[in-house]
This record gives structure tokens, sequence and C-alpha cells, in this order.
């Protein structure tokens, strides 16, 4: 006999507390179920982003025009090294995005298009929101910004 027909026949023998104590069970056990479903989608989200920009000439090109268009080559520089024309003005000086260790959020495709969309803000950076940028737009910027890594 399984679990639930067990908790059913318990329900019904013990009355309003069994019937009380199968439905926390039951609401426990959706609960536990949703939550689980849902850190794997994230997951999988991020995943199937970085996998959907896998490193595509053609995407990296795009990515570069984006950057530069919306302004990240201007602190950060065209070659990611953080020497922009105006990164001597901004206090902490911008990233430089061919070292992986000056990432502070994450330094894959999925990563960088989150920081992208959401900035780094207080003492540790003055990188503002991108959030005019559609998704796509975040991701094929954060490609380019891959391409830059140091192996």
């Amino acid at each position: 006999m399984d679990i639930v027909s067990r908790l059913a026949r318990t329900s019904e023998e013990s009355g309003l507390l069994g019937r009380a104590l199968y439905r926390s069970i039951l609401i426990a056990c959706v609960a536990l179920a949703l939550v689980s479903c849902q850190d794997r989608s994230q997951e999988a989200e991020g995943r199937r982003r970085d996998v959907l920009v896998a490193a595509s000439p053609t995407g990296i090109a795009a990515g570069m025009d984006l950057y530069m268009e919306n302004g990240c080559g201007v602190c950060h520089g065209r070659d990611g090294s953080g020497k922009g024309p105006l990164a001597h003005t901004i206090e902490p000086p911008p990233r430089d995005y061919r070292d992986p260790s000056a990432y502070k959020q994450g330094t894959s495709v999925a990563e960088i298009a989150d920081t992208i969309a959401s900035g780094i803000g207080g003492a540790s950076s003055k990188m503002p929101q991108y959030l005019h940028l559609s998704e796509e737009e975040r991701t094929l910027i954060a490609q380019y910004i891959v391409s830059l890594q140091r192996q």
C-alpha cells in the first residue's frame, strides 16, 4: 500500500486530526516539488543561455557592436582592459574583462548578462543597470565579454 493510501486511511480512521495531518503532508509535498522544479529550471535556464550563445563568430561580432554602441567601451575599453577613455575618472576603476579573477558576479555568459541587467552598485563598482537592453542583446554583449577572457 502506498503512502498516500495509508495517509488517506489513517485520515478516515482518526477523524479531523488525521485529515489535517494528511492535508499538511500533502501541501508540504507539493511545496517541495515546486521548489525543486524552480531550482532546476533556473539552473537549466542558465545552461540554456550559455549554450545558446556558445562561441559563434557572428554572435561575438554582434556583441562587440552592442558593447560599443551602449558605452561599455567608454569605461572598459574596446579590448575589455578596463582602460577606456573615461576609466581614469572612475573610482574604483572599471574591471579588466580579460582577467576572470576581476569578475564579481561570475564569468559565464548567463552571469555576465544578468550583471549587465542589474549593474553593480555601492563601493565596489559604479556600473549602472542596462535594463533598456533586451535579454538577447545583453546575452550577445556577454558573449563578446567572455571572448575577451584569457584562457
